[in-house]
């Protein structure tokens, strides 16, 4: 009977060592920050109390590995106005070194800003301010949370049709 116990004992132990080795395999936990930066802005459908816009962003992969992300939570703002907040559980992959476009679609209001955004879009040549921060979601299973906080800017006149 004791000699059960001990093997019981030593199985457990062997058993969580696996496990542990495991979940360091599967999480990776050298990881750097993407870089993830708003690329263009489309109007898909606007109205005075809802605007559908198409936003693609560049995401970059400093890693030396894959970068497979199962979830991005992200605020855009556009010279301290709040163009689009929200998270996509939409999974890819970003190469080692290498980079991926993706697009979110987004629906906002913002008529409470339609001066501002007037004013941001009277002179088309003039760069817009952008803030976009966020976190995104690694792995499946075991995962880890990166950062991300990128300024940029963007020329309105490129997104104004002819």
């Amino acid at each position: 009977m004791f000699y059960l116990a001990q093997l019981i004992t030593r199985i457990s132990l062997v058993s969580l060592l696996l496990l542990q080795a495991g979940c360091a395999l599967f999480s990776s936990s050298s990881y750097r920050d993407p870089v993830i930066s708003l690329e263009q802005v489309e109007v898909e459908k606007a109205n005075l109390w809802e605007q559908r816009l198409a936003l693609t962003l560049l995401v970059e992969n400093p890693n030396s590995v894959s970068l497979p992300i199962s979830k991005l939570v992200y605020s855009i703002d556009l010279d301290g106005v709040l163009l689009a907040s929200g998270e996509s559980n939409s999974s890819f992959t970003v190469p080692a070194n290498g980079r991926r476009r993706i697009t979110l679609p987004v629906r906002t209001n913002l008529w409470r800003h339609v001066k501002r955004i007037v004013k941001m879009l009277e002179k088309p040549d003039n760069p817009v301010p952008y803030r976009l921060r966020g976190e995104v979601k690694t792995g499946m299973l075991f995962g880890q949370t990166l950062s991300v906080d990128r300024t940029g800017q963007l020329l309105p006149g490129q997104y104004i049709p002819d």
